[in-house]
Order: structure tokens, then C-alpha cells, then sequence
């Protein structure tokens, strides 16, 4: 693996631990007044981080993509520096998927 797809792999790693940890921390504190809607969306980000994860793992950088987008749902707070790291590696994997695997399963096909 290209040392490039490991920092991938070990910054998506930081921000699905980060976006569970929060995400378990924030979920007893959904009160009745609070959109309720918040207990699919909070799962569906950790999902979507850990998906990411696999994506770049197992170098199947378009599945990293949504999985990074949908991590944007965690309750993120004042920690601005993941979210935009996570908005940055989707485009990175959405730019450089022909590169990955994806481009030799597409030409294997074709």
C-alpha cells in the first residue's frame, strides 16, 4: 500500500473514533425538545466514517467518498478541523479513484 492511501487510511481511522466517541457522548443528551431526527442521523455518520475507512483499506476509494460525506453528520461541535478534513479526503478519493482498485475492476469489465 502506497504511503499515501496509509495516511489516508490512518486520518480516516482518527475521524471515525472521533465521530463515535462523540456521537456516544452526545446521544443520552437528545432531550424530548431536540429534533428527534438525530438518532438516525448520528448512527448513519458513524457508519459513514467507518465505511470510509474500509474504502480507503481496502482501496475502493468510491466507497470512501459517501462514507466521508455522510461522516459530516456527527455531532461535530467546534472540532472544524475533522469535518473539513473528512469534506477533503472525499474529494481526494473522488478525484483519484482511477487510480485505486475501482479502475481495475472497471477495466477488467470493460
Amino acid at each position: 500500500m502506497r504511503r499515501s492511501v496509509v495516511a489516508a487510511v490512518v486520518v480516516s481511522v482518527l475521524i471515525a473514533v472521533v465521530a463515535t466517541g462523540l456521537t456516544i457522548s452526545e446521544w443520552n443528551t437528545i432531550g424530548r425538545g431536540d429534533w428527534q431526527g438525530w438518532r438516525i442521523l448520528f448512527p448513519l455518520a458513524v457508519a459513514g466514517s467507518w465505511l470510509a475507512v474500509v474504502g480507503w483499506a481496502t482501496d475502493r476509494r468510491l466507497i470512501a467518498v459517501p462514507g466521508h460525506i455522510l461522516s459530516l453528520g456527527a455531532p461535530w461541535g467546534y472540532l472544524y478541523l475533522l469535518p473539513l478534513v473528512a469534506v477533503i479526503l472525499a474529494l481526494i478519493a473522488g478525484a483519484t479513484f482511477r487510480t485505486g482498485r475501482n479502475a481495475r475492476d472497471l477495466r477488467a469489465e470493460g
